[in-house]
């Protein structure tokens, strides 16, 4: 259980970097809007922390994120924004780690707090792509709009805790935002532990695409869901390489169907 004055000296700590992390995240890109809207989500952040166990907060938090989402007018920085909600993620943990006196919060107590503020940032980042689409549907390009509805698969639930991705179709960097940020949003509404992603019906993979579906693993397994990924052929598998994505360090089996024998294996094993 964590302490109102962890949460509270956490808080402090976040709203008193939130200028310095905001300007080294936004330094990356020429958009000023991009610092102005990470120093405003820091402070939300940290406005909202005391509240950090009620589920109601989230919602909050998460129908905020919908409102910006709904503001946001330019396709180049909302793609840009969302690439970077890891970023303030790892951010926020790099300057907790070094301000806060661990000899006072427990490490038990540290992780649940990183890994609460990971969900509420999850939530901001989910409401926000959510509210940019609902704005710019009638505006999006039909050609488009089929590419992504072949994409938008739902993830299937076939056990209470494991949930099955097929992805389909060609991916760039685009629509890998935008399908994998659904992806996060449905892990953590559906509290899937175990995601299987298989990549047997995907046409071809830009490499710019691989890397936003690598970052968005990263993300869904800081809030604890374990990704296992099926049906990777040789070019993705080569692709990888490439781009120094070290796949066996990954769970990878051939098929869903022996990725779920080998999940099933393991919860007797475990009972």
């Amino acid at each position: 259980m964590l302490e109102k004055k962890h949460i509270k000296h956490a808080a402090q700590i976040i709203s008193t970097h939130s200028s310095t992390i905001a300007k080294s995240i936004s330094n990356q890109h020429k958009y000023p809007q991009i610092y102005i809207f990470i120093e405003n989500l820091m402070y939300l952040l940290s406005k909202s922390l005391e509240n950090i166990t009620n589920k109601k907060a989230l919602t909050e938090f998460k129908n905020t994120g919908f409102k910006n989402g709904n503001m946001t007018l330019d396709q180049e920085i909302f793609i840009r924004t969302v690439d970077l909600f890891p970023l303030v993620s790892q951010s926020i943990t790099s300057i907790l780690k070094e301000k806060m006196d661990h000899h006072i919060i427990s490490h038990d107590e540290y992780y649940i707090l990183l890994k609460k503020i990971d969900e509420m940032i999850l939530h901001f980042n989910s409401g926000y792509i959510c509210g940019y689409l609902h704005f710019h549907q009638t505006k999006v390009d039909t050609h488009l709009s089929e590419e992504l509805m072949e994409l938008s698969v739902p993830i299937i639930k076939i056990d209470h805790h494991i949930g099955v991705c097929p992805l389909i179709g060609e991916i760039d960097a685009e629509k890998a935002t935008i399908l994998m940020n659904k992806t996060v949003h449905n892990v953590v509404d559906k509290k899937i532990e175990y995601l299987i992603l298989d990549l047997t019906g995907i046409g071809s993979v830009e490499d710019s695409g691989l890397q936003q579906l690598f970052k968005a693993v990263s993300t869904m397994e800081l809030v604890g869901t374990t990704i296992i990924f099926t049906g990777i052929r040789s070019q993705i598998a080569m692709s990888s390489a490439l781009l120094n994505m070290d796949l066996s360090k990954k769970h990878v089996y051939h098929t869903v169907r022996d990725a779920v024998i080998s999940l099933s294996k393991s919860s007797e094993n475990i009972l």
